[in-house]
């Protein structure tokens, strides 16, 4: 089974100017733990942000949320994978960046994320 076959194709964005605070409650309103973070340009990389980045890099340091920015807290650039990598290969490129969303990159392009519960349900 390749990646393509099991990613989610509706990928949410958000930017990087973005303050902590709005993206948790997207990310609660949107039932998801994590956010690909948009590229300024085609040669700039993308970011994710998860909910793992917000609680340790934030909440737990007691930080205001609304004065902290997703730029000050996301992983950029990303790890990724492309679309017709096995499954096998992200649960791998998981597994040795100890991540758990992967985003999915073709031609430069976001076009899909997978993420560990993806695969578990998938294998």
């Amino acid at each position: 089974m390749k990646v393509k076959d099991i990613m989610t194709t509706d990928v949410l964005v958000v930017g990087d100017s973005a303050n902590v605070s709005d993206a948790i409650e997207f990310m609660k309103e949107k039932r998801v733990r994590s956010l690909i973070v948009e590229r300024h340009s085609d040669k700039d990389s993308y970011g994710i942000v998860t909910t793992s980045d917000i609680v340790f890099k934030t909440v737990g340091k007691k930080t205001n949320l609304k004065l902290v920015k997703i730029k000050e807290i996301m992983t950029k650039p990303v790890v990724y994978i492309g679309p017709d990598s096995s499954i096998e290969e992200a649960a791998d490129v998981m597994a040795n960046f100890k991540i758990t969303h992967l985003p999915v990159i073709d031609k430069n392009q976001l076009v899909g994320i997978i993420s560990n519960i993806d695969i578990l349900y998938n294998i």
